[in-house]
This record gives structure tokens, sequence and C-alpha cells, in this order.
């Protein structure tokens, strides 16, 4: 009798992580889906850990939520027009993969949508894989892989070689709670394969210094392991989530992409998912528990960061708006900010009353707020 899958508990229960991370994995595809079809002949989505594709629960997994976006996209028919969307699941257990096909035979064949499932290991077959599709669409091909495994066997080079495709975006789940158990364990106790798995999940040997010893404050240290491997990623932008279980970090869920699009799609999703700006999730709400009451969000950060860029300077409202994308703040945080400055006369919007792309805006050389007499209270 086959031994009992190590990671049915997963898949038996549905709970506020999970759900988070579906949420903003579907809720950035519904934009991506109409974005990329406008200037890629094929659409690539890839599950790098497909698992069954669906709970006990009923939840849908993330490849039958992958496909399901889009079957149900109000956009779908103009999609399918100019696009060729293509479906790549990897999972390497076979439990998985037989309940994975059983899912995938329920939706049938969708016409104009193109689904390969693999029993194998994504970093052995994938780039095959991406060189067919590629051939088959004339090389125009916009590529976003999802890559959730249980573990943490991930190899930075290969991470860095799938961005390096045009137009290519990683959704990674970098599983925190393991790997600063494993860089604590193989500092104390070290061995070859450990420090390889390591080096090749962070591409550099800086995991060495994530000790208890330099970093005691767990939170710190969480954050300091999280930025060394984001770093590492050769993308322009990487936004991070949090996910949090009995108050601490479990894993973050990394977005890499080398696209202002991209970008300023995963801030809206981000604030759509967690609309308090915590971008942290925890494991015993679910997503449709966190936009009950919708708080107004602290803008304080982005308005000293705004001063501190341009007080004293002349800029185009584009490019402000394109400085925004270092911080984790939407475009309307800004506008918002931006009008309600010129209303009370504190920046000047250069010939013009209306706040465009195209709008020259001019800051005095010391930050102002409105009503400052009620801030001094």
């Amino acid at each position: 009798m086959p031994s009992k899958d190590t990671h049915d508990k997963y898949w038996d229960d549905y709970d506020g992580l999970q759900a988070a991370k579906h949420a903003m994995l579907g809720n950035y595809l519904d934009g991506w889906y109409p974005i990329l079809s406008k200037v890629s002949g094929g659409i690539l989505y890839v599950d790098c850990h497909a698992g069954r594709g669906r709970h006990e629960t009923g939840d849908e997994g993330s490849p039958i939520l992958a496909l399901n976006r889009l079957l149900a996209h109000k956009s779908r028919k103009q999609i399918l027009e100019h696009s060729c969307p293509y479906f790549v699941f990897f999972e390497k257990e076979k439990s998985n993969f037989d309940a994975l096909q059983a899912e995938l035979q329920k939706l049938g064949d969708p016409p104009g949508i193109q689904i390969r499932p693999f029993q194998e290991d994504f970093q052995l077959k994938l780039e095959d894989v991406i060189e067919e599709i590629s051939a088959e669409c004339a090389g125009s091909i916009s590529i976003f892989a999802f890559i959730d495994p249980f573990g943490f066997t991930l190899s930075m080079s290969f991470l860095n070689r799938l961005l390096s495709q045009h137009r290519s975006e990683l959704l990674i789940n970098l599983m925190y709670t393991g790997i600063d158990k494993e860089i604590h364990n193989t500092l104390s106790q070290p061995s070859p394969t450990k420090i390889e798995l390591l080096d090749n999940l962070f591409g550099s040997d800086g995991w060495r210094q994530m000790t208890k010893e330099i970093y005691p404050e767990p939170q710190k240290r969480a954050e300091e392991t999280i930025l060394l491997f984001s770093r590492q990623l050769e993308a322009q932008y990487v936004t991070q989530m949090y996910m949090r279980s009995h108050n601490k970090l479990k894993y973050a869920l990394l977005h890499a992409t080398n696209h202002k699009r991209g970008r300023e799609l995963m801030i809206d999703t981000l604030w759509k998912v967690t609309p308090d700006g915590s971008f942290t999730a925890v494991e015993k709400n679910r997503p449709e528990q966190l936009v009950l009451i919708t708080p107004e969000p602290n803008f304080e950060p982005l308005k000293e960061a705004l001063w501190k860029e341009y007080a004293g300077r002349e800029a185009l409202a584009k490019d402000i708006f394109d400085w925004r994308l270092q911080t984790l703040y939407r475009k309307t945080h800004l506008r918002k900010i931006l009008k309600e400055y010129h209303d009370h006369q504190i920046i000047e919007f250069v010939g013009t009353t209306a706040l465009k792309d195209s709008t020259l805006i001019r800051f005095p050389p010391e930050r102002r707020e409105p009503y400052t007499q009620l801030n001094l209270i």
C-alpha cells in the first residue's frame, strides 16, 4: 500500500494564507491577461508546483484558479482574438498529478487555450517548453511563472534565466520559516549538501550572515533574509507580501518583474487584497474578511518621500508617477495628494489647473501641509 502523502494536510484544509495567496494571484491575473494580450502573440502561465488542482474543501488550487480566471474574464473574447494562451503545469508527485489531471478533464477542452501538464521537475523541463512555445508563437511570448514549492530547493541562477526572457515575471513563495531553520542548522552542523542548497537558493554566500547572533530580533532577521534573496533576483522591481501564522512570519510572496506595468498592477493587487496597507495576511483570516471595513491609508511615508525627492524642483506629473513605483502606493494615492496640495496652493501646476501626465508641477523649497495649524495641535 502506498505511503500517505506527507502534504495531505495542505490539501485537506484551506486557511487564510492559502486564500490570500490565491486572491493575490487571481487579482493579478485578471489584469495581466488583457494587458499582455495586446502586446504579445503568446501568453504563457506556468505553475511550477501545480499540486492537485483543488482542495478537499472544494476551493480551487492555483492551476484551476488561473484557468477559470481567464475562462470567466469579461474580456475573454478579445484576449483570445489577440493572443494564444498556454497553461503549463508541473507536478512531480504521481498522486497529485493524477488528481490534477482529473480536475483538468472536468474543464473539457476550452477553445483557443493550450493546456500542457507535465509530471516532471520544472527546473529540468521548463526552458525546453518555453523554447517550443516560442517557436509556435514565432518568438512573441509573455511569461508568468508561479513558483510555489513545499520546500525551498530553488536555484537563483535558474530564476534569473527565466527573468532574462523578454516580458517574463515570477511570483515566488519564499518559505522563510524553513529557510531560517535550515540556515541555523547548516551553520551549526555544516555539510556540503546543505551549503550547496543554500548557496543555490540565494545565489551567494550572504545567507551565512542571517544568524541569530547578528540579527537576534526575529523580525529584523526575516526582513534581511528576504531582502538578500530579493536583491539577488535580476529584476528591477521586487514586491513582497507577507504571510504570518501564530504571530510569526511563515513565508513571503515575491513578485519579480522588469516592467513598470507589472509593478503597477502588483501594487494595485496588494491594496485590493490587504486594503489596510499592511501587505500582510494572517492564517485565520480569509481575504473577504479583510475588506469589510476599508481603512484610510497612511499617506505620511509617501508624502515624506515625495518632498525629499522634489522639494524646490519642477517635474512632469508623468515622471513623478513613475518615481512613485519605488514605493508601494497606488497612482490614485499620489494623484489625491498632488491635487490636495494644488487646491491649497502649496504646489503649482504650471500653466494649467488640470493634473495630467504632461502637467509640469513646481514644488516650493520646503515642505508645507494643508491646515498646518491643526497638525500642530
